[in-house]
């Protein structure tokens, strides 16, 4: 397996994904508590695909292209 395909599958932290929509964590919590933003949860873990990330982002830029 190549590192570019370890890393598109390696799951992100709540961190991980503040840090990339720069926003705080406390955002990133908000918009999965609102179901905006899907998660993992592993144990007491919570983490995120980058494909969920990216369809966010996406359904984000769609929601203000449409207004």
């Amino acid at each position: 397996m190549s590192t570019l395909s370890q890393d598109q599958s390696r799951l992100l932290s709540e961190s991980e994904v503040a840090e990339i929509l720069g926003v705080c964590k406390r955002t990133v919590w908000q918009m999965r508590k609102e179901g905006k933003l899907r998660c993992v949860k592993i144990k007491t873990s919570v983490r995120y695909t980058r494909e969920e990330l990216n369809r966010f982002i996406e359904a984000q830029s769609t929601a203000l292209s449409e207004s």
